[in-house]
């Protein structure tokens, strides 16, 4: 990446050490993080495995397509590998609800006010009606 001159401005701040080579490390990550004994692939593991600060790679997939793609599949195959790795019973539950929060994933509790066995019975309904003012009450009657 080249810098740009501007109104006779140099830019401010180091160049970046986004390159071919780290792009092609960051995505050997997604073929290899098993192979790292890592339970899931993560964003954190990306930057020790490319040793990059995190926020420097948040830049650099706002910069770089390609990294930004990188970025995305980091964070789909983990979701996938934690629904895999859940329904195999392969990861602690309640690390793997924990981390599908992040993915959209949330609990939802339902409540039944019927009982398996049938003891409870349904709540009484109660109806109202509405009375003319030209009927005439029971307590008139007598």
């Amino acid at each position: 990446m080249t810098a740009k001159k501007t109104d006779n401005f140099l830019p401010i701040g180091r160049p970046t050490k986004y390159n071919e080579e780290i792009q092609a490390k960051a995505d050997e990550y997604l073929t290899k993080w098993e192979g790292l004994k890592e339970a899931v692939p993560t964003i954190a593991g990306l930057c020790l495995y490319i040793d990059t600060p995190k926020t420097t790679m948040f830049d650099w997939g706002k910069k770089f397509p390609e990294f930004s793609t990188t970025l995305g599949k980091v964070q789909l195959t983990q979701e996938h590998t934690l629904v895999n790795k859940g329904l195999k019973n392969e990861i602690n539950a309640n690390i793997g609800k924990f981390m599908m929060y992040n993915h959209g994933y949330k609990e939802k509790t339902e409540q039944d006010l019927m009982s398996s066995d049938g003891s409870m019975k349904q709540p009484t309904k109660i109806q109202l009606v509405g009375v003319r003012a030209d009927d005439k009450d029971a307590d008139d009657k007598d």
